[in-house]
């Protein structure tokens, strides 16, 4: 078992005269300081996928001894991003939260570190009582289907909480069961990234601004084909890049044909078989067999190659291609409009809040202060280029991204703050079935495998597909009204996990006071 000092030492309070220095530091770095140097370090820092980050411990989400106040153990992704030391953190965090200490002086904060997933220890009754998770096909499905995690709904009727700051495509992806289990902390968003140079060099226009999903298959087939490499060798350049989960191409393809893989009207029902679900797979697999669309996420190399012409992006890597694409002309493009409308991507990360917390109403208070208001999601702008997932602060990030990237300010920014501003321009990566979602989408994972080596039609496969998964919601059905319920979704859930957990570093002990 790790010493506490693996994961970060304490974040000690300030001096007895009141101010906000750490002990340690003789001229601690000021707010501003802290969160501008952020902003410049940001250039060398790689926005990834933004995977849930793991814990060892206990919560400690009891009154603190001696007093009155409430502990809140708060885990922020923040310490993925790659700073020097845990002490750095401690301190870059103790900053950050200031205000809300200030605002709120009966909740004390704790550090959830960054080993193991956290999900063990919540089951054994600690964990998080405010953890981070990535949405989507990601980190939060698990806790939704489990019922690990406190349905917000409530709350947010309580304090009026005002949703449409929030895009409704990452709202769905934390609604399960007519509850809302999360806030957007960050909105990942995707559009099109165009090389023109190869256009150029083929003779072909640009596409049109307002192009469909036809347009973009079509442009596909025209730059695809061989082409002579370095040396004597040859590549083979790819129209565009299919993102693939682990039931497949991602739902939002099904959602842009007019189709869904869970029936909106019946979690516990497949209809990846229906007509708009096979159109989307049929529109796919031929740009894939055909070899105009190739499987996984823009690769920064290929492009700047050419060999990667118009792939759909994600806004989190524009670092990579300030410094990868800088002899490349290129720009961006919105997505193709489908056959049911304007949709992208998302990949979000939410704050949620634990169903087992001995403190849910304070909580709150901290997950609505890092969700839906400017002082945190600004942060994170300046810190690490976040996009916000609190709308009203997204012209913070444009101004941010051309001040810390100057390469980026001549390309055509705009079309993201027009995808997060439209009500349905963002679409969630996929639904969750109402029974052993894992196991469901495990089966459509691996139709879409055998889709890929072309042993069926997409017809057969999804028909295929969808029988069996309606047979494992029907026997979950029956498994959930007998005793076992979602207590025994949760034990697979985390069968393999680390069992062993440490204590939790505190990131405030005595809340940044004196005892």
């Amino acid at each position: 078992m790790p010493t506490p000092s693996a994961q970060g030492s304490p974040l000690p309070g300030p001096a007895e005269s009141g101010t906000r220095r750490p002990p340690w530091s003789a001229r601690p770095p000021t707010r501003r300081a802290l969160v501008g140097a952020g902003a410049g370090a940001a250039c060398g820092i790689l926005l990834g996928g933004c995977g849930t980050a793991g814990a060892r411990g206990r919560a400690a989400s009891t009154p603190t001894a001696g007093s009155q106040r409430t502990v809140v153990v708060f885990q922020p992704y923040t310490d993925a991003y790659g700073f020097p030391s845990p002490a750095t953190l401690h301190q870059l965090m103790y900053e950050l939260t200031a205000p809300f200490r200030d605002a709120h002086p009966g909740i004390d904060l704790k550090l959830f570190g960054t080993t193991v997933n956290p999900t063990a220890s919540v089951l054994a009754g600690g964990g998080p009582d405010v953890p981070q998770l990535q949405g989507g096909g990601g980190g939060i499905d698990g806790w939704l289907t489990s019922g690990l995690l406190l349905d917000l709904t409530p709350y947010v009727q309580q304090s009026n909480l005002n949703l449409l700051n929030f895009s409704a495509g990452q709202l769905a992806t934390v609604t399960y069961r007519g509850g809302l289990y999360g806030l957007p902390n960050y909105m990942g968003t995707a559009a099109t990234v165009v090389n023109l140079g190869v256009l150029d060099d083929l003779g072909l226009p640009y596409p049109s601004r307002t192009w469909d999903y036809q347009e973009y298959a079509n442009l596909a087939a025209s730059v695809a084909g061989s082409v002579r490499g370095a040396g004597s060798a040859s590549a083979w350049r790819y129209g565009t890049t299919i993102d693939y989960q682990s039931s497949g191409p991602d739902a939002f393809y099904y959602h842009g044909f007019g189709g869904s893989i869970v029936d909106p009207a019946d979690a516990g029902h497949c209809t990846i078989d229906s007509a708009a679900c096979v159109a989307a797979g049929e529109y796919l697999y031929d740009m894939l067999w055909k070899k105009t669309a190739k499987t996984g996420r823009v690769d920064t190399g290929s492009f700047a190659a050419g060999t990667e012409v118009a792939p759909f992006a994600w806004v989190q890597q524009m670092l990579q291609w300030v410094s990868a694409w800088r002899s490349v002309k290129w720009d961006f493009w919105p997505m193709p409009t489908w056959p049911s409308g304007a949709y992208t991507m998302t990949n979000p990360n939410y704050f949620a809040i634990t169903a087992g917390t001995a403190h849910p109403a304070a909580a709150w208070e901290l997950v609505q202060w890092l969700c839906a208001g400017p002082v945190w999601q600004e942060a994170m702008i300046k810190l690490v280029l976040l996009p916000p997932g609190y709308l009203p602060v997204w012209d913070t990030w444009l101004s941010t991204v051309k001040q810390v990237a100057p390469p980026l300010a001549g390309k055509t920014l705009s079309v993201f703050s027009a995808e997060v501003h439209t009500g349905h321009a963002i679409q969630v990566e996929g639904a969750h079935f109402a029974y052993q979602d894992a196991q469901a989408k495990q089966i459509l994972g691996t139709w879409a495998a055998q889709l890929l080596a072309q042993k069926v039609s997409v017809a057969d496969a999804y028909a295929q597909a969808a029988a069996q998964v309606n047979l494992l919601q029907a026997a979950g059905k029956t498994e959930a009204s007998g005793a076992a319920g979602d207590a025994g979704v949760a034990r697979a859930v985390v069968a393999g996990l680390p069992q062993e957990l440490g204590e939790i570093p505190a990131l405030f002990p005595n809340g940044g006071r004196q005892p």
